[in-house]
Order: structure tokens, then C-alpha cells, then sequence
């Protein structure tokens, strides 16, 4: 085992476990929310359920990356299984875009709450899917450039 993986690893499995814990403050949140608000009480089930869909993406990835780090552990990056990670992690940020583009619109069409702040979460979080998206579809282009180099190097050695 690499130092360097075990580490990224903890720092993975961490971040995902803040993701996951993040949902029991999300619930107590929107019970006090309903209870100091509530006319907007309401809202309450739809807006939890689509906080905490939100967060599906990132520990989505987070799970990706923490199985792409066992290929690097066992030097196996450039293999079609890397590829295959890789395409899963894109059709993540294409899902998580037009989650966040379609939960955005019909929120702003709903909530009374229409504030300035909650576009530009939104408008945060399409481009940082969308970003991811295009980042995934390089990174597949170089993956695949590569394993065509390492198959041609393997065949000549």
C-alpha cells in the first residue's frame, strides 16, 4: 500500500461521511423551519428531499474517486476499467446538471422565497457540474490516448 493513497482515501471517505451526516442537519433544519414558518411549512418535504438529491452527485464522485485511488494502489490507472470510471463520472455531472438546472427553475417558479443569493447557489452549482462534465470528457480523451500508448508499448516490449 502507497502512503499517499491510504491518506487521500481517509480524506475521502471523511469528506463522505460529512455528506452523509450533513442530511441529519438538514432534517432538524427544516423541522425548525416549519415550526418558526409556518406558512411555509409546506415546503418543507420538497426542499429536503431536493437538498439532500443535491448532495447525491458529490458522493456519487467522491465514490468514483475513491475506487479510480485502488487502481492507482494496485497500478492498474491505465486499463479500460479506468475508462469506464471515468464515463460514469461524467454521466454524474450531465445528471447533476440537469438536476440542478430543472430543481433551479421549478424552485424559482414555487418559493415565495426568491432571493439573490439562492440564484447564485444555483448558478454555482451548474457550472461546477457542468465544469465537471467537460473536465470528465478530457480526462476520458487523454485516458483513452493513453492506454492506446501503453497497449502499443506493451506489444513492442
Amino acid at each position: 500500500m502507497k502512503p499517499h493513497t491510504i491518506i487521500a482515501r481517509v480524506v475521502l471517505v471523511i469528506f463522505g461521511l460529512g455528506i452523509v451526516l450533513s442530511w441529519l442537519l438538514l432534517w432538524s433544519e427544516s423541522d425548525y423551519s416549519a415550526a418558526v414558518w409556518p406558512e411555509m411549512a409546506h415546503l418543507q418535504y420538497p426542499i429536503l428531499v431536493g437538498s439532500i438529491i443535491a448532495t447525491l452527485p458529490f458522493l456519487a464522485i467522491l465514490i468514483i474517486a475513491y475506487q479510480f485511488l485502488l487502481l492507482v494502489e494496485r497500478r492498474t490507472v491505465f486499463t479500460h476499467r479506468a475508462l469506464t470510471l471515468i464515463g460514469r463520472a461524467q454521466w454524474v455531472c450531465i445528471a447533476a446538471t440537469i438536476y440542478y438546472v430543472s430543481a433551479t427553475i421549478w424552485f424559482m417558479c414555487v418559493s415565495p422565497l426568491q432571493h439573490i443569493s439562492i440564484l447564485l447557489m444555483a448558478i454555482f452549482m451548474v457550472t461546477l457540474s457542468a465544469g465537471g462534465t467537460v473536465f470528465f470528457l478530457v480526462t476520458g480523451h487523454i485516458f483513452r490516448a493513453a492506454i492506446a500508448a501503453w497497449d502499443e508499448n506493451q506489444l513492442t516490449v
